[in-house]
C-alpha cells in the first residue's frame, strides 16, 4: 500500500483534518479516547474573529503552527536536516504581521513498527543498544547548542503519559504515540491559536521505507488520527537527503528507462550536467544551513514539556525496548538470564565499527566531522616529508583505534585477520605491534569506512554533507595544483591524494545501490500487476548489514498458505549461497525444481533464500578487507536476521557451491556453538551459533582437504588447528604486494575476465552449455561494474591461511575433536552432510575431492553428477532430485 501510494502526486502532501471543535465542556469529556482533546481555545468555524467556549467569547489568541520535527533512524543530527531547517524558518511577513512557529523536536521509540525493524538489533542487541542511546545523546546535544530540548516519547513511559492526557486504550504503536505529543504541545500552548500542524519527517526511499526502521513508513494511512471536523490541517512535509534530485525523479517516474549499470548511470548523472531534454542532472543538492540568530527565528518558539520528556533511556532500558520489540517480549524476572544471552553477541561485529570494538563516543556528530576533517584536510608532515591523510591520518591523530581504546574481541578471527594485516613489524612483542597499527596492508579508505558504518546508517552524519566535504577538497587540490593537468595525467590507481576520491566513492556507491534497489522494487511491482509477463520463481528482498545494503532473494519451496509464508511458524529454510562473481539468483532454478520435487511431500512449510554476499552481486561493495571471515560473519548474520527472524524459520539446511561451499561448511561449524559455553571459543565473528542448522549440502565446494597422511606430516610441525593459530597471532608476518600494485592486478583482471564471461561459464557448464543464457551474462557483467567490485579482487592478495574442511567437518584426522589439548574451542559441524559433485568441473580434480571428502566420516553421503563446476545452474533437475532424495 505505501509502494502503491508513494506513486500518487499527492503523496508527500496529504492533508488531514484534525482535532475536535470543544463547544462545550461537557462534549469534551464525552468524546472519543482516540481523538478527545481536553482543550478550550479552538477557533469556531463560524468566524474568524472569535472562539467558542460554552456561550463565552473571547479575543483570538494570535495564530501559530506547531513544527514537528520527527527524528528517527537516519536522520539522529542537526547538519543537513532539511526538515529542521524548515521547520526553524520563520513565516514571512504578510500585512505587516508574521505568524507564529512552535517547534517540537521529537522522537518516538515504541516497540510495534519501528523498533522491532532496527537493523543488526536481533544478532547485535546489546551493540545495537549502545548505538542507538550515542545517536540520541548526539542529537540532544547539537539540539541543546541551539537551543533546542529532544523530546522522546518512549513506550517505558507511555502508558502513564497517555492516561494523562486522556488515552486509555494504551499507545501501541508510533501513530498514537504521535498524538500524544501534539496533544501535549498544544495543551502547553493555549496562548496560541492552532491552525495548522506540520509534521516534518525523512523519507529514507523506496528501499529503506520497505525495511520499516524509520517512522515515515509507518504514518499512512494516518487513522490513528482521524478527524471530526475542520479546525486544524496536519501536513505531513515529507524531505529527503539524497544526492541528485533528477535521477530521483527519473526512477521514481520512468523506472524501466533508468540505467541498469553504474557506467550508464554515471555518464547520465555524475559526468554530463546535461541531459537531451536540458535538464541540469549532475548537480548535487546542497545541503540546508540552520541559523539561530535571534532576529533570524522572531516568531519561533520551542515547545516547553515536562523535563522527564527530555531525559535519554539508558543503554539498559533501550536494549529492553529493543529485545522486546524483538521477542515480543520481556520479563524482569528473567534478566539476569536474557542479558546474559546478550552479551554472548556483543562486540562480534566487524572489526573497528561500532558493532565491533569502537567507542560509543565517536558517534557524536562533532568528532565525526573532525575524523572527516582530518581524513580529507590534514597537511601535516611524517618524517619523510609526505603528507599524512586518510586512513594514516585517524590512526596518527586519533586515540581510538590503540589497543586500549578499541575492544578487540578475542573470540572473532574475523578481529584476528584485520588485526594481522594492521599489526606493525617493527617489534616481536605483540603488544607493541598492537600499539603501533599500520594502514598500508588494508583497502585504501577501509578505517573511515568502518568508522562511518554505524553512524550513516543512523544518521548522526550524511552522506551528502560528506560528498559536500570531498567536494570542498577538490577545490583545494586543483588550487594547490594536484588537480592540474600534470596531476591528473597521473593513472589514478597511482595517485596519493586520492582521500575525495575515496569518499565520493562511498557516497556515490550507496547511492547508487539505493537507486538500483528503487528501480528493482518498481519493477518488481509492475511485474505483479502485469498478469501477461512472465514472473520469476524468485521475490527480491533488502537488509542492512554493518549499514550496508545487501539483497537476497527468496522461493515458496511448499505450497503452505502462500499469503503468510513469511509470518508462518513451525517452517524450514533451504538457504544456499553462491559462489565467486556469482549471485543469489544463480540458485533460481534448482529452488523451482525442489518445490517440484519435495513442496507437495513436505509435511511443513519451507521456503528457500540465497543472499548476495556483501561485495557480490546486487549487494553493496564497500571499501573493505574481504576475508572468509567476513563472508562467514554476513552469512551467520543474515541466517539469524533474515532467515530465523524475519522468515520465521525453525530450523535451516545450508548449502553453497565453490567458495559458497566453504563458507557454509564454515558457518555450520560456527553455528554449533553453544551459547551456554563457559570455555573460551573462538568463531568467524566471535559470536555463538544458533544450533538451527540440520543439515549441510556442498555443491562442488572450495576449500582446504588433508589427507591421513597431509595431517600426519603437518601435525609434525605444528600441532595448532588454523583457528588456533588466528585467534593467538601465529600466522606469521601478513606481506601482501603494495596495494597501488594489487590494484593495478585487480583492475587487469576483471577488464581481462568481463568480455569472457560467456566463454568462461560456457567452460563451466560442459554437459549443459546451453544454460549459460544472457540473463546470466549480463548480470555477472552488470554486477563487477558497480562502485567498489575491484576491493574484492584486491582482497585475494591478502587472505588469512582458511581454516580447512577437516577442521570444519569434524574429519575423523585432522580436526580438534580427535586431538587433546587443544587451546580453544572450536565450531564442529557433525549433522547431516550431502556433497553434490559436479565430477566434470574443469577446475580442479572434482570426483577425487568428492571422495576425500567422503573419507572424513562415514555419515558423509556423496552424490556424482555429470556436469561442471556449477550443476545446480547447469543441471538443476539431476541436483534438486539428489537433494529430495536426501
Amino acid at each position: 500500500l505505501v509502494l502503491a501510494l508513494q506513486h500518487l502526486p499527492c503523496y508527500e502532501s496529504f492533508v488531514f483534518r484534525q482535532f475536535a471543535q470543544l463547544n462545550q465542556l461537557a462534549s469534551a469529556s464525552k468524546s472519543s479516547p482516540v481523538t478527545n482533546i481536553k482543550t478550550d481555545y479552538f477557533r469556531s468555524a463560524k468566524s474568524d474573529d472569535e472562539f467558542t467556549h460554552g456561550d463565552v467569547l473571547s479575543p483570538v489568541p494570535p495564530p501559530a503552527t506547531l513544527e514537528v520535527v520527527l527524528f528517527g533512524i537516519g536522520d539522529f543530527r542537526v547538519t543537513d536536516h532539511p526538515g529542521l531547517a524548515s521547520a526553524l524558518t520563520p513565516h514571512p511577513v504578510i500585512d505587516g504581521e508574521r505568524k507564529n512557529k512552535v517547534i517540537l523536536p521529537l522522537t518516538i521509540l515504541e516497540t510495534r513498527d519501528t523498533l522491532p525493524n532496527t537493523p543488526m538489533a536481533r544478532s547485535h542487541t546489546l551493540d545495537t543498544a549502545s548505538i542507538l542511546h550515542s545517536s540520541l545523546h548526539s542529537l540532544s546535544n547539537q539540539l541543546r547548542l541551539k537551543g533546542m530540548d529532544l523530546i522522546i516519547a518512549s513506550s517505558l513511559y507511555s502508558s502513564t503519559y497517555a492516561q494523562d492526557e486522556g488515552i486509555e486504550d494504551g499507545v501501541d504503536g508510533i501513530q498514537k504515540m504521535l498524538k500524544v505529543m501534539i496533544n501535549s504541545s498544544l495543551r502547553a500552548h493555549t496562548n496560541f491559536n492552532f491552525h495548522e500542524i506540520n509534521v516534518h519527517v525523512c523519507n529514507l526511499g523506496d528501499v529503506d521505507n520497505a525495511l520499516g526502521y524509520g517512522p515515515y513508513s509507518h504514518l499512512f494511512p494516518f487513522s490513528a488520527l482521524s478527524p471530526s471536523n475542520d479546525d486544524i490541517l496536519v501536513k505531513f512535509k515529507a524531505w529527503d537527503c539524497n544526492l541528485r534530485p533528477v535521477a530521483w525523479d527519473d526512477v521514481t517516474t520512468s523506472s524501466e528507462d533508468f540505467p541498469e549499470e553504474y557506467n550508464d548511470y554515471e555518464n547520465s548523472y555524475i559526468l554530463n550536467n546535461k541531459d537531451s531534454d536540458d535538464r541540469t542532472v549532475a548537480d548535487i543538492a546542497h545541503a540546508p544551513s540552520i541559523s539561530v540568530s535571534e532576529s533570524q527565528l522572531d516568531g519561533v518558539q520551542v515547545v516547553q514539556l515536562p523535563q522527564s520528556l527530555t531525559e535519554i533511556p539508558s543503554e539498559l532500558e533501550i536494549t529492553k525496548m529493543l529485545y522486546e520489540a524483538i521477542h515480543k517480549g520481556w520479563r524482569d524476572d528473567e534478566l539476569e538470564m536474557i542479558m546474559s544471552s546478550l552479551e554472548c553477541n556483543k562486540n562480534s561485529g566487524l572489526y573497528a565499527t561500532h558493532w565491533g570494538g569502537l567507542d560509543k563516543s565517536t558517534m557524536e556528530e562533532e568528532t565525526l566531522k573532525t575524523a572527516v576533517d582530518l581524513f580529507l584536510f590534514n597537511s601535516n608532515l611524517d618524517n619523510n616529508g609526505e603528507i599524512i591523510n586518510g586512513d594514516e591520518a585517524l590512526l596518527h591523530y586519533l586515540p581510538w583505534w590503540r589497543s586500549t581504546n578499541l575492544k578487540n574481541n578475542k573470540k572473532s578471527l574475523e578481529h584476528a585477520a584485520i588485526r594481522w594485516m594492521m599489526s606493525s613489524d617493527d617489534s616481536n612483542l605483540i603488544d607493541d605491534r598492537y600499539n603501533h597499527l599500520r594502514t598500508e596492508n588494508l583497502i585504501e579508505g577501509e578505517l573511515i569506512t568502518r568508522l562511518l558504518c554505524a553512524p550513516l546508517q543512523f544518521g548522526t552524519i550524511s552522506l551528502r554533507w560528506l560528498w559536500h566535504q570531498a567536494e570542498k577538497k577538490d577545490v583545494a587540490d586543483k588550487k594547490s595544483g594536484v588537480g592540474t593537468f600534470l596531476g591528473l595525467s597521473v593513472p589514478s590507481l597511482l595517485r596519493k591524494e586520492k582521500c575525495a576520491s575515496i569518499i565520493k566513492t562511498i557516497t556515490e556507491g550507496k547511492e547508487w545501490h539505493r537507486l538500483f534497489a528503487a528501480k528493482n522494487m518498481k519493477k518488481e511491482y509492475n511485474s505483479d500487476n502485469n498478469h501477461s509477463e512472465k514472473k520469476s520463481a524468485l521475490l527480491y528482498g533488502y537488509w542492512r548489514w554493518h549499514g550496508f545494503l545487501c539483497r537476497y532473494c527468496t522461493s515458496q519451496i511448499s505450497p503452505h498458505s502462500l499469503e503468510n509464508i513469511d509470518s508462518e511458524k513451525n517452517k524450514d529454510g533451504i538457504v544456499f549461497i553462491h559462489g565467486f562473481g556469482a549471485s543469489g539468483t544463480q540458485f533460481e532454478k534448482v529452488m523451482a525444481e525442489l518445490s517440484l520435487c519435495i513442496g507437495k511431500d513436505s509435511s511443513k512449510p519451507m521456503i528457500g533464500l540465497a543472499p548476495d554476499l556483501i561485495g557480490f552481486g546486487q549487494s553493496e561493495k564497500p571499501a573493505i578487507s574481504y576475508t572468509q571471515y567476513l563472508w562467514e560473519s554476513y552469512s551467520s548474520c543474515f541466517l539469524k536476521e533474515i532467515v530465523l527472524g524475519t522468515k520465521c524459520c525453525d530450523s535451516f539446511v545450508l548449502g553453497g557451491n565453490s567458495i559458497g561451499g566453504f563458507i557454509s561448511m564454515s558457518v555450520s561449524a560456527d553455528d554449533s556453538i553453544r551459547k551456554e559455553i563457559e570455555l573460551e571459543f573462538v568463531s568467524a565473528s566471535g559470536a555463538p551459533g544458533t544450533e538451527k542448522c540440520s543439515g549441510l549440502i556442498l555443491i562442488n565446494s572450495a576449500g582446504k582437504i588433508l589427507s591421513e597422511s597431509d595431517v600426519k606430516d603437518l601435525q609434525e610441525i605444528d600441532h595448532h588447528t588454523t583457528a588456533e593459530k588466528t585467534a593467538l597471532d601465529l600466522l606469521g608476518k601478513c606481506s601482501p604486494p603494495k596495494r597501488e600494485f594489487a590494484a593495478i592486478g585487480g583492475t587487469g583482471l576483471l577488464t581481462y575476465l568481463r568480455p569472457r564471461i560467456q566463454s568462461i561459464c560456457k567452460n563451466l557448464y560442459p554437459t549443459n552449455p546451453s544454460a549459460v543464457d544472457q540473463i546470466l551474462c549480463d548480470a555477472i557483467l552488470r554486477d563487477s561494474l558497480d562502485p567498489g567490485a575491484i576491493n574484492v579482487m584486491i582482497s585475494g592478495s591478502k587472505l588469512p591461511s582458511p581454516r580447512t574442511a577437516n577442521e570444519l567437518l569434524g574429519a575423523d584426522y585432522g580436526s580438534s575433536k580427535n586431538r587433546n589439548g587443544s587451546v580453544i574451542i572450536e565450531g564442529v559441524y557433525d549433522g547431516p552432510v550431502l556433497v553434490t559433485q559436479g565430477v566434470l568441473d574443469p577446475l580442479n580434480d572434482a570426483k577425487d575431492r568428492a571422495i576425500r571428502l567422503g573419507e572424513f566420516r562415514s555419515d558423509i553421503n556423496i552424490k556424482f553428477i555429470n556436469g561442471g563446476h556449477c550443476p545446480h545452474d547447469e543441471l538443476p533437475t539431476d541436483i534438486s532430485k539428489a537433494l529430495s532424495e536426501w
